[in-house]
C-alpha cells in the first residue's frame, strides 16, 4: 500500500469484535453493526456513501489538472494561429473556463449529495429513491453534463 497513506496490519488468530466487522452484502441491505446507535455517520446508506468517498480524489485530480493547464497556457505555443501563446487565445480561455465551471458544478453536486446522505442518516431512515438516484448520477457519473469526467481542458 505504498503511496496510499494507508496502513497495512497483518495478524494471525486476532480477535475482532462483532461490531467492528462490516459485511458488504449486509451493508448493501442496510444492516450495519455498530456499538452506538447515536452516531448518525455510521447509519449512512452504504452504497451512496462509498461513491461519495471516492469522488473527492477525482475532484482534487481535476483541480490539479486545471491548475497545470492554466500554468502551461502562459508559456505553451499555439501553432498555426495568430496567437503566440495559448493563454492569448479566446478559444483556449473558454475551454479552461468551461472545465473550471464543470469542476465547480461537480463539487457542488458532491456537497448536495453528502448533505442528502447525512440528512437521511440523521433521520434514521434510508435515502429515498430521488436522493439515491441523485447521488448515483451526480459528480462522478459519466452521464452527468457537469461531472469530473467531462471537465476537459
Amino acid at each position: 500500500m505504498k503511496a496510499t497513506a494507508g496502513n497495512t496490519l497483518i495478524g494471525q488468530d486476532g480477535f475482532v469484535p462483532e461490531h467492528r466487522v462490516l459485511s458488504a452484502p449486509a451493508a448493501a441491505e442496510g444492516f450495519y453493526p455498530r456499538a452506538s446507535r447515536d452516531e448518525a455517520l455510521y447509519a449512512s446508506t452504504f452504497g451512496p456513501m462509498l461513491l461519495l468517498c471516492l469522488v473527492r480524489p477525482l475532484l482534487e485530480l481535476g483541480k490539479a489538472a486545471l491548475s497545470v493547464a492554466v500554468d502551461a497556457a502562459a508559456a505553451k505555443q499555439l501553432s498555426f494561429t495568430v496567437h503566440s501563446r495559448q493563454a492569448d487565445s479566446v478559444g483556449a480561455q473558454i475551454q479552461v473556463a468551461e472545465a473550471a465551471l464543470k469542476l465547480e458544478a461537480a463539487r457542488l453536486h458532491t456537497y448536495r449529495a453528502v448533505a442528502e446522505v447525512d440528512q437521511a442518516a440523521a433521520s434514521g431512515g434510508p435515502l429515498d429513491y430521488a436522493a439515491h438516484t441523485h447521488v448515483r448520477l451526480g459528480p462522478a457519473s459519466p452521464h452527468s453534463k457537469y461531472s469530473t469526467r467531462s471537465a476537459r481542458c
